[in-house]
Parts: C-alpha cells; structure tokens; sequence
C-alpha cells in the first residue's frame, strides 16, 4: 500500500536481536535488581521517562527478556501488565477495566495457583485479597516478582486510582516486589509511599541515540534498511536520533526512494512519510482527533515552548485553523486545545521554566512535514512568532532580554532577503 494513503504500521513486534544502544541500562537494571535479593539495594520502583518512540518500551521488553533466561528464570516471575490509554475512555468502565487487568494477572503469574471459577463473581475487595493471599504463599516460598508497566501514565488517572488500591499498592507493599515503569508527561501522584519516585536514580530520563546507534540500528535489521547506511547521516538528521522514527522512516519505501534521491531533487519532491508516521502515532486518538490534531501541531511545532497567548497567536497564523474560529471563542478553544494536549502527553510542563513543550518526537515528524510539504506555512509561522516576541520585548522592558532571544531563533530559522526564498 502507498505510504500516501495508509499511515505506516508502527513496529510493534519485539525483537531482541534488534535492541542496541540501551545496554548500559539493561544492565544496570539487572544488578539493581540483584542487589535487592540481596539485601544490599531498598529502592524497589524505578520509572524510565522519554519521549514517544525514544524506546522505552524496548528497553523493558529487554530486561523482561533478560530475565526470562536461566540465569534469573528460577528466581524471578515477572509479568508485564497491559494498560489501557486515555485514548480509549469512550464507553470507559474502570471498574471493569481494573477487574480485567487483576484477572490476567491472576492467570498469568499466578497460572496454575488459582483456577479461574474460584475467581468468578468477586469484587474488586474480594479479588485483591486472594490474589494477595495467594503472592504471599509463592513470595515466601523464595520467589521474587517482577512488574512491568509500559506507558503508565497515559492510562485513565481514574483507572489507576483503582489500580492502585486493590492490585498495584497491595503489591508494591511486598518487600520481594520489584516495579519497574515507563512513562511520559505528568507522573501519577501514587498514594502508596512505596510507588513514589523519591531520587534522580528513580527517574531513569532516555536520552536521543547519537548517530553510531542509528547506524547499528540499521545493521541489525531483519530486512535491507542496512543499505542505507550510506544516508545515516540524512536518517539520523530527520529522525532527530529518535530510535522509534529512526525504524520507521527507514521502513518506508517513499522515504528511502526519497533519500537515494540528489540533493537538488530531495529539495523538489515532497515526500508524505513524515506525515504519515504522526497520524500513525496519533491513532490511538482516533481519526478525528488525528487529522485535527495534527494541524495544531503544525501551528506549535516551531515554537520552543507555549502558553496560551502563543497558542492563540499561532492558529491565527494558521490559514486551516483560524478559519474555524470566532474570535469570542478563541480563548475558550484555546484553553481546550491546551488542555488536550496535556491529557493525550502529547506536551508536557515544563515548571522551571512555566511553558508548555510539545512532545519532542512528534514535533520533529511535524516541522520536516512542514518544511518538506508546506513550507510557505513554515515561513509564514516563523514570521508570526518573529512578529509576536518583537512585540512583546517592546511591551514587557524586565523580560525583553527573554522575547528577544527567542525572536532571534525566529529570525535565525528564515531565509535571509538575499536568499532566493525569498523571491
């Protein structure tokens, strides 16, 4: 199928012979868990944080491998809990949705310890107490647990308030209980002592891959994406060193045709990839949501941070966006606009610096599509937020220092008059 019509099928399917450029952190996760056993390490809970396709998932997918293997097999149970997202709230029954997820629990680490009809029509109470019964008589036989929680914190906050209460807490009290998560955006204020994150050696922060785990990323694929190490470095410019997009840019026949392209020709042909891997990426929000947020990323993608002001500002300058609009309900759309994109994590907080950020990976698949398919609209965006910091260094003289270097980014990403860009 074209890449124009169809958004890519994101690599879903884990393969540890595929997995680079995180070892250091497998490992230190496997002696960290180690050392527990042991009795020489009490932090129990660690959280791995980054952006979308930055590899989190991967990388716990590998320790989980890791520890399936004989050296920690007769050790260890683990399990890897699959969680429901915020996107999925139509229709949401927590309730439900937390008895599901205890119940496969009970079935798969717990399999052969508690047939099924002895579960059958207990509460959420009920359930938890012989689940718990239960992990107390195998934990004090020697085993030990380890839980995997992938995307956490983009699951429904009223899920994992019940999620907590009669699964997740009742386990992380257990001594011999290790958790480990990964997550982006706002962190869930656990009500358990044990579930928050207390140092920065809890909160694991992913770092983008330099340009030699891009080009092993390439070496080690199943299919021929090793021919294209001789544009490493284009992929790993484009990718933005993101190991998720780094994958799928290089999986896309459009792209990689594009790329074998010469330099005059790339600049006179608009590939739809990048595109297409953000409405892969936005799936999740269904169809709607993907093609209307999408344009609001478009609007914010040349911003290094928002607020509300900034947002009005933008979808103004944006000719699919203000059109939409009345100016009384600019404010309020706004607001929901902002609020949309915190719900989804698709931007994040930053409070040293009071702004909102765009989630970094989606905003750079949103600034190649511009320049790549629209960039008259880049131009015409870049010179909004010109105009608007200028503005406000004239306005507020205590913070001109602030406006203007931001102005001068503005101003650093247009054509310079001579150029013939602008003609």
């Amino acid at each position: 199928m074209s890449s124009q019509t169809t958004p890519p099928k994101i690599r879903e399917k884990y393969s540890p012979k595929l997995f680079v450029g995180r070892e250091d952190k497998v490992q230190e996760a496997l002696k960290r868990i180690e050392l527990l056993r042991q009795g020489s390490e009490r932090r129990r809970v660690s959280v791995y944080l980054g952006e979308t396709a930055i590899g989190k998932t991967w990388l716990l997918k590998t320790i989980e491998h890791k520890l399936s293997q004989p050296t920690y097999a007769d050790k260890y149970i683990t399990h890897w809990f699959n969680l429901p997202l915020q996107s999925e709230i139509n229709g949401f029954d927590e309730v439900q949705e937390t008895r599901k997820v205890m119940l496969r629990f009970a079935n798969e680490a717990l399999r052969q310890q508690m047939p099924e009809e002895t579960l059958a029509g207990l509460t959420l109470p009920g359930l938890s107490r012989r689940i718990m019964e239960e992990i107390t008589r195998i934990l004090t036989a020697g085993k030990w647990l380890v839980l995997f929680l992938d995307s956490v914190f983009e699951a429904p906050w009223r899920f994992l308030e019940l999620f907590e209460e009669y699964l997740l807490g009742p386990l992380a009290i257990k001594p011999e209980v290790i958790i480990l998560m990964s997550g982006r955006g706002r962190l869930f204020p656990w009500a358990t002592p044990e579930l928050r994150f207390t140092s920065e050696e809890d909160e694991i922060k992913l770092q983008k891959f330099e340009l030699p785990q891009t080009e092993e990323q390439l070496k080690r694929a199943e299919s021929d994406l090793g021919d294209l190490l001789k544009y490493s470095e284009l992929l790993h410019q484009y990718s933005n060193g993101v190991p998720g997009i780094s994958y799928w840019l290089a999986e896309d026949q459009e792209f990689r045709e594009w790329l074998a392209k010469d330099k005059e020709s790339r600049e006179t042909t608009k590939p739809g990839t990048f595109r297409q891997i953000m409405l892969a990426l936005l799936q999740p929000l269904g169809v709607e949501n993907q093609e209307h947020l999408l344009k609001y990323f478009e609007a914010l993608c040349v911003l290094r941070s928002f607020d509300d002001d900034r947002i009005m500002a933008m979808v103004q300058a944006h000719p699919d966006l203000h059109q939409e609009l009345s100016q009384d309900d600019l404010y309020k759309r706004t607001v929901e606009i902002r609020r949309q994109l915190l719900y989804e994590s698709l931007a994040t907080y930053n409070e040293a610096k009071s702004v909102y950020e765009l989630d970094k990976s989606l905003k750079t698949l949103a600034i190649a599509h511009l320049k790549q398919n629209n960039y008259p609209l880049w131009l015409t965006l870049h010179k909004t937020a010109l105009e608007l910091y200028e503005d406000w260094a004239k306005k507020y003289p205590r913070t001109a220092s602030l406006w203007l270097d931001e102005a001068a980014y503005h101003q650093s990403e247009l054509p310079s008059k001579n150029s013939p860009q602008t003609s």
